[in-house]
Parts: C-alpha cells; sequence; structure tokens
C-alpha cells in the first residue's frame, strides 16, 4: 500500500544532435544525480559510471558536470537518474514521453517494490477475557454441623430459619442454580492440549525475538518477509484457537471464575462442603426416611439427665436397629447439648428433628449442589495452563508490535541499496525531446501497528 506521491520532479533531455554540437560526448551512457532531501536534479556524468564518481556525487574533480537548462545526449545513449540521500521507505517513479508518446511508468526502487502490503499487527487473540481475572475461592465458616447444638438450645422457629437462610437459601440461588448449568466438564476436556499450544507461543516469541535489525535494504526486506511469514502463522494459529473450541472453552473458564467471586457464589461457597456432607450422612443413617418420625418421638433422657437415648422397648423397627443406627448421632447430640439435660430440651430436639425431616428434601438438595460447586470450583482452579496460554499471547503480541515498529523505522532510516539507487530512463535511436517527471514519494509503514495492542490483561495476581 503506498502514499500518493508527495513531489514531483521535472526534466527535459534532447536526444539526436550531431556529437560535435553535444555538450556529453559520444559515450554509450550517462548518469544524472538527483538528491532525494532536496528533491532536485545536481549534476550528470558522462560514460559509465566510475567507483569515485559513485562514491562523490556531484565533485567536477571526478568528472561530475553541474546542470544546465538543458541537456543533450546522444542518439542510442542510455540515460539513468542516481538517487542519493534516499532511504529504503522512498518510493520513486518514472513517468517519460518522448514526443508526447508516454512510455509506461516505472516505479523504481528494485526489490522493495516486492515489500508487502500494510500489515495489521492484531492484539493477542483472548482465550480468556479480563481485566482481571484471578481464581478466588471463599473461605468456609459456616459449619452444619454446629446445628447438633441447636437441636437442643434453639427454639423451633429459630431453628427452622436458620436451617433455611444459611443451608437452603445459598444454594437456592439463581446465581448458584445458573453457576450449575454450566457445562464445566466439557469446556475443561477441549482444554487438555493447552500446554502444547503454549508450547507452540513460546516457538512463535523466539522466532520473532531471533529478527534482527535491519542495516541495508536487503536485510530490510528479508526481515520484513519473515515477520509477514510469521503473521500469518501467527493469524493461523489465532484461527486454530477458535476452531478447537479453545477460545469458547475459555471463556466459558472465565465465566465460571467471574461467577465463582460473586456474592451469592461465596456465601455459598462458605458452607464448608465436607462438614455438609458429615452432618447429612449421619442424619440420614441415623432416621431413614420410612422410620423417621418414630425414631423422633422414641428419644428420650437417660435417668441420670446426661444422655439423649432410646426409651426402654424401642429395639427394632422397619429400618433395622434404631439403637444401632441412632448411637453416634445422639452421642453428639448430648455432647453438644447443655447438661444435665431437661425436659424442655428434650421437646426442643424432638421438634427441631421433625422440622428438619419435614425440609429434609430441601436439605439434601443443597448438600448436593453444595457438593457439586466444591467439585467445579477445583476443577477450575486447576486450570492454570489456560491462564498462562493468555498472557503468553499477550507477550507475543507485545514482542509482534515492538519487532514490527523497529522494522518500520528501519524503513524510514537504512540508507537505499547501492544497487537500488541507479533508475534507468531509457534509450532510444531517433531524435527525440524526452520529458522526465521523476515521482518521490514514500511507503506507509509496512506494518500497522496502531491497531494492534499490546496489552496486560491483569492477569498477573492470579491467586
Amino acid at each position: 500500500m503506498y502514499r500518493p506521491y508527495m513531489a514531483s520532479t521535472l526534466l527535459i533531455l534532447f536526444l539526436g544532435m550531431t556529437a560535435t554540437t553535444l555538450e556529453a560526448s559520444n559515450q554509450s551512457s550517462a548518469t544524472i544525480v538527483y538528491d532525494v532531501g532536496l528533491r532536485e536534479f545536481h549534476c550528470w556524468f558522462e560514460g559509465d559510471l566510475t567507483a569515485p564518481a559513485r562514491t562523490h556525487p556531484c565533485d567536477t574533480s571526478v568528472g561530475w558536470h553541474p546542470m544546465t537548462g538543458d541537456l543533450y545526449f546522444v542518439r542510442g545513449e542510455a540515460v539513468n537518474i542516481l538517487l542519493v540521500n534516499a532511504v529504503a521507505q522512498d518510493l520513486f517513479g518514472l513517468e517519460v514521453k518522448a514526443d508526447d508518446l508516454a512510455e509506461p511508468a516505472t516505479p523504481i526502487s528494485g526489490a522493495l517494490t516486492e515489500l508487502p502490503k500494510l500489515l495489521p499487527i492484531p492484539p493477542a487473540p483472548t482465550v480468556i477475557p479480563g481485566p482481571g481475572t484471578a481464581f478466588i475461592s471463599g473461605s468456609s465458616p459456616i459449619k452444619p454441623t454446629g446445628m447438633y447444638r441447636l437441636l437442643s438450645t434453639a427454639e423451633n422457629k429459630d431453628f427452622r430459619s436458620w436451617v433455611q437462610s444459611t443451608l437452603v437459601n445459598p444454594l437456592s440461588a439463581k446465581e448458584v442454580l445458573d453457576f450449575g448449568s454450566i457445562d464445566i466438564k466439557r469446556a475443561i476436556e477441549q482444554l487438555s492440549g493447552v500446554a502444547q499450544l503454549t508450547d507452540e507461543v513460546t516457538a512463535f516469541q523466539a522466532r520473532v525475538v531471533a529478527i534482527q535489525a535491519p542495516t541495508t535494504t536487503a536485510q530490510l526486506v528479508d526481515r520484513v518477509r519473515t515477520l509477514s511469514i510469521l503473521l500469518n502463522s501467527e493469524a493461523a494459529f489465532r484461527d486454530r484457537l477458535t476452531a478447537t473450541g479453545v477460545v469458547a472453552s475459555g471463556k466459558i473458564v472465565n465465566d465460571a471464575t467471574t461467577q465463582l467471586r460473586s456474592v451469592p457464589l461465596r456465601r455459598a461457597l462458605a458452607i464448608d462442603s465436607s462438614d455438609f456432607l458429615k452432618f447429612t450422612s449421619g442424619f440420614a443413617v441415623a432416621f431413614p426416611s420410612a422410620s423417621r418420625y418414630g425414631r423422633i418421638a422414641a428419644i428420650t433422657i437417660s435417668p441420670d439427665k446426661n444422655n439423649f437415648e432410646l426409651r426402654t422397648g424401642y429395639s427394632k423397627d422397619a429400618d433395622g436397629n434404631p439403637a444401632e443406627d441412632m448411637h453416634d448421632f445422639l452421642q453428639t447430640v448430648t455432647a453438644a447439648a447443655i447438661r444435665p439435660l431437661t425436659n424442655d430440651a428434650l421437646k426442643r430436639l424432638q421438634n427441631n428433628l421433625s422440622s428438619l425431616s419435614d425440609m429434609w428434601e430441601d436439605v439434601e438438595v443443597s448438600q448436593r449442589r453444595r457438593q457439586e460447586l466444591e467439585a467445579a470450583s477445583k476443577d477450575i482452579e486447576a486450570q492454570t495452563a489456560i491462564l498462562q496460554l493468555q498472557r503468553d499471547l499477550n507477550q507475543l503480541a507485545g514482542t509482534t508490535i515492538a519487532k514490527a515498529a523497529e522494522l518500520n523505522n528501519a524503513g524510514r532510516t537504512v540508507a537505499l541499496d547501492t544497487d537500488l539507487q541507479i533508475l534507468p530512463v531509457g534509450q532510444w535511436f531517433s531524435s527525440k525531446t524526452i520529458t522526465v517527471n521523476l515521482k518521490q514519494g514514500q511507503r506507509v509503514a509496512l506494518f500497522d501497528i496502531g491497531g494492534g495492542q499490546c496489552f496486560y490483561s491483569g492477569f498477573g495476581d492470579w491467586r
């Protein structure tokens, strides 16, 4: 992609005079110097350009002549233009007319015309949307086994309220239910090869870093091509991330991580999962569904007022041996109770156990949700590889942009190679008035680094 030419310099040559009237002798070639910085023709040289003349343009001591209003050259003499003070990014075009017959426009700069068009440098693909993604798990201060004490000490309405607000409601929140609908396992399966992808990004990074700063136009062309090939490879890699589901799966992991940081999820995570399982397992053994209320009614206080126990004669029911099933549960309730035990404590225990039985289906559902939430949370926290991939992609984008900027700058500062500084104007074998219009401009930046952003999405403080 080129900018419009910014300057145009006109030169008129007369071709076809006899040798005795020429300012230039009948040499086979002639060279005219054009100063790129000043945008003007300075001097001319007759014959093949010698080494001293090439290194000391416009020095009269080595055969250069000052420019005059008109120049006359021998028919068949090849005319060239020598560029001085040109850099790699400069572009030149010759518009040549002979007797009003236009010659084809010839863009000059040799291999530079083969440089790629403007190449945008995109930002790193986002496999984990940010900013500030961090894996955070909540503390677990709420222990459901605290109910053992409440069973014999709390009034029934207070007990029901505690169970509902502490164990059931947090795990019935819409955010918890939405989280449970996320297909985390499938996303994690699709991210199983992320470590290998990270290795590929590391290899890209090494190849970009290996591109050295050019010091010649030829090196600039070669290294621009190298970076262009790498950009194509990086683009194919980004497409593969999308096609293989890495980007989509990374978004799922990010969404789940974001939800885990929400207040409703943190409230649910604050319930100790293993402690919840311990209590529900103990209750289910002590009070099977078929004989649950019968066993509750059979609880009494020992004669010494120190233990809750089964009344005499209640030794069997439809679910087996109640004394054996209830032993551990009643011992735990007794240990948490205030002693000596009273009839009021027994009444509270039976009322609260009956209320818990009424709510038991909701409590069990909450326990299962908490267990699933625990497993999903641990699975997500284990997905550090996808976060490392995102960090490496961001670094690769930054390195690529820096390298592109380096090459753009080289195009503005590296001198045009010697073999590219000669612009052949043409050669004619009949009398002509030659009008040479030299158009001078500059190539736009080889790489577009304005659209690309080297960003770090705030993942450096992962926990």
